[in-house]
């Protein structure tokens, strides 16, 4: 637009279920407003967005699951059958994998998991790199097929949800 925006300008709020949204007095008088996903935890911050459509992201240190089958407990039956043939430091990952694809989608859809992660299935490919998350149906949401990519940065697992996204263009990559 040839407009300068200050960083006053720009806030991010949250909806009723606690989705991050972004606002300002210039939304739909310059551009729309860019689509955005949030995750953190103690060490940092990490912020996905995307000019128009969906976005969701959550990252998770690669040891901070302490206790992997309290996790792998809320997964679904396929979920956990998958599970079954995969063991040592590769089933740890796996269910962080899982667990994130899971946060990623539930964050496109806008929804969080709400508590019943089970409502989220992972079907896996044969890497385990990128993820399909099909959404069970229910009231308030349709079934739906969710992409999300996964990659491992340093110590840190990411997953970004996103159908229409180009995933070279934001940085992960297959592998």
């Amino acid at each position: 637009t040839g407009e300068l925006l200050c960083p006053a300008d720009i806030s991010v709020w949250h909806d009723e279920l606690g989705a991050p949204y972004v606002d300002g007095w210039w939304n739909g008088q310059w551009l729309g407003a860019p689509s955005v996903s949030l995750t953190h935890d103690r060490h940092g911050c990490l912020a996905a967005l995307v000019p128009a459509g969906r976005v969701g992201v959550d990252a998770e240190r690669l040891d901070r699951l302490q206790q992997p089958e309290l996790v792998a407990g809320s997964f679904s039956a396929y979920e956990q059958q998958a599970l079954d043939g995969v063991l040592g430091e590769q089933r740890g990952e796996l269910i962080l994998r899982t667990w994130c694809a899971k946060e990623a989608a539930a964050k496109y859809l806008g929804c969080g998991l709400q508590g019943a992660p089970e409502r989220f299935e992972v079907l896996f490919g044969d890497d385990w790199t990128f993820a399909t998350v099909n959404v069970a149906g229910s009231a308030e949401q349709a079934p739906a097929q969710i992409s999300v990519a996964l990659e491992v940065q340093g110590d840190l697992l990411i997953a970004l949800a996103g159908a229409e996204l180009d995933y070279q263009e934001f940085g992960v990559t297959n592998g």
